[in-house]
């Protein structure tokens, strides 16, 4: 099962979503959360991009493959971050602190976590490796993904294509209203399905308007700019969590914007780096912020909030480069290997 070359103007996208969460969580920005929504919508695109023509749903040994491939992308990173937060809670529990206060450490919640079964409820529980539910998300949205890819290549116009977007983001509104939780958190099964299932639409608008590759890179970034600008000032000065229910059809743009694009902005090196640690940075940020939390809060002189701040943020980033470098690449090409033999170890 041969995927195809990556676009690197979204490979550059991941690297801002996943900066945008870290600058949440470390207090440095608001809204963070809905980089959350952006790689939801991102992750459907690419799953579709890859996967969309292989008639998964009518072939058990491919739909096994591509569920090996997925596990062998996610889990050994997943894992290795869950295992970094025991061993956080752990480093703490001699001083009686909590990593964090409203996530709660059980065994029961560790063993889902270990399964990846802690986000299959409405609401999420906040447990453990706080990011973690995504990824559980994510995997219940591979399940069923090659019924979904089956149903979305019936789709024959661009039209119908975007009012479905439309219409998924009305009914994720009308169910955050109906169900009235505390966090978006609490939504993920219905951020997930609206927000997936809107990235493999995009996917089938982009093949039905012929695939661009070769459009302008400044606009797209300036709907970016315009989606982290405008759910910040939203969050700030509107209400709380509201923004997840409308700017998400923005971080649509911007996918398929940046899939048309030779962005100069996100096709940098850096930027590159970025979106390859992209998943590890996501996945052991947190932890690592709440370390430096909890140990500020243990020993408040030491040093200003800043420079915790500013620790927290490079800590996570180069633990984010270690473990791609050490843990998500070696993993991933063994799991393939051991399963495929060394000629198709590529995913």
């Amino acid at each position: 099962m041969a995927t195809r070359d990556e676009i690197d103007a979204l490979t550059g996208l991941r690297g801002i979503a996943a900066l945008w969460v870290l600058a949440y969580h470390a207090g440095l920005f608001a809204a963070g959360y809905l980089g959350v929504d952006l790689f939801f919508v991102l992750s459907g695109f690419i799953i579709a991009y890859n996967y969309a023509d292989a008639a998964l749903a009518a072939d058990g040994p491919r739909y096994r493959e591509f569920l090996w491939r997925r596990l062998a992308r996610i889990y050994p990173v997943y894992l290795a971050a869950l295992l970094l937060t025991l061993a956080a809670v752990a480093a703490l529990a001699p001083w009686e602190v909590s990593l964090r206060k409203s996530a709660h450490f059980t065994l029961e919640g560790f063993w889902a976590s270990v399964f990846m079964v802690q986000a299959w409820t409405v609401p999420v529980p906040r447990i453990w490796n706080v990011p973690g539910w995504s990824v559980s998300a994510e995997w219940a949205a591979y399940l069923a993904f090659p019924l979904l890819a089956a149903r979305i290549r019936r789709v024959e116009s661009a039209r119908t294509a975007v009012l479905a977007i439309v219409l998924l983001y009305a009914l994720l509104a009308l169910a955050m209203n109906l169900l009235s939780l505390r966090a978006t958190l609490s939504y993920g099964l219905v951020r997930i399905a609206a927000g997936f299932t809107a990235g493999v639409l995009l996917h089938r608008l982009w093949m039905l308007r012929g695939a661009p590759r070769d459009a302008d890179g400044a606009r797209p970034v300036l709907a970016l700019v315009l989606l982290v600008g405008g759910a910040t000032v939203f969050e700030l000065s509107v209400a709380k969590y509201a923004a997840a229910v409308w700017l998400p059809i923005l971080a649509c743009a911007v996918v398929f914007g940046l899939a048309s694009s030779r962005s100069r902005w996100l096709c940098t090196p850096i930027a590159q780096w970025l979106g390859r640690i992209s998943f590890s940075l996501y996945m052991v940020h947190w932890p690592i912020v709440q370390l430096y939390r909890r140990g500020a809060e243990l020993a408040p002189d030491a040093a200003p909030r800043a420079v915790v701040t500013l620790a927290a943020v490079v800590s996570s980033i180069m633990v984010g480069w270690l473990m791609y470098r050490f843990v998500e690449e070696p993993a991933r090409r063994g799991m393939l290997a051991w399963r495929f033999g060394p000629a198709r170890v590529r995913a």
